[in-house]
């Protein structure tokens, strides 16, 4: 396996040690080889290595660093701080800076995907929408939010259910263009069997709906695990993850 040796400080290095340790096949990134020796004149702007980057599959295994208050480079600038806010130093490790590349990289890493899909995946993918830098910062503020109010499901964050609304989450979508239903990847599944039925339904959120058709009340013996909703196969799990204003 090859190693990063670009002096991007941005730049993601692996110990020749950990090769082979991970089996798993996953997607990582790689730069150009840039000799040490070169001044930083020589080795150019940060916008040209990350030009340099490019994705590949490997097997990929992160070194990991510790960090404390020698090696961050950031002591003299919290110290020079005033009444500083959690926000403030966040910022401090997270800038434009260091947000831009994350973007760049999604970015670049939708277009590799695009490019060695199958007929079989990309017909499943959802359309594609840049990611932005402002979209990156709320995507990183609701994982953080996310540990501080626990929910079973990642659905729950987002619901409207008076029992387990949490406003925060549902007034801050990641992406309203894109709801959770008319994206990603949805397939039927049976409804799981309980301690008491072997073979449970669920109503079809579908043909339950008054607002498109007259309310039946159906019971199904699929769902959309994802949603977490029952869905008639037939024309209702289809309908339900294509129409934008069910």
């Amino acid at each position: 396996m090859a190693t990063c040796t670009t002096n991007d400080p941005h730049e993601i290095q692996m110990d020749s040690e950990s090769e082979g340790d991970s089996t798993m096949e996953i997607d990582s990134v790689y730069s150009s080889d840039v000799d040490s020796g070169e001044s930083d004149d020589e080795i150019g702007s940060s916008k040209q290595q990350s030009t340099d980057r490019i994705w590949k599959k490997t097997a990929f295994k992160p070194h990991l660093f510790t960090f404390d208050e020698t090696n961050t480079d950031l002591s003299s600038n919290i110290d020079a701080m005033k009444d500083a806010t959690p926000l403030d130093v966040f910022q401090l490790l997270f800038n434009e800076t260091m947000i831009d590349l994350i973007v760049e990289e999604t970015n670049k890493y939708q277009v590799f995907s695009n490019k060695n899909a199958t007929s079989s995946t990309s017909s499943h993918q959802a359309k594609w929408t840049e990611t932005n830098r402002s979209e990156i910062y709320t995507f990183l503020a609701t994982i953080m939010l996310m540990s501080v109010t626990k929910k079973n499901k990642i659905l729950d964050y987002w619901s409207t259910d008076p029992m387990i609304i949490t406003p925060m989450f549902g007034g801050r979508p990641i992406t309203s263009d894109n709801p959770v239903r008319l994206t990603g990847r949805h397939f039927p599944s049976l409804v799981p069997a309980t301690a008491t039925q072997e073979s449970p339904q669920r109503d079809c959120i579908v043909c339950s709906r008054t607002s498109r058709r007259e309310k039946k009340r159906k019971k199904t013996r699929y769902q959309c695990d994802i949603c977490d909703v029952g869905l008639c196969v037939i024309g209702c799990f289809g309908d339900y993850h294509t129409l934008k204003h069910f």
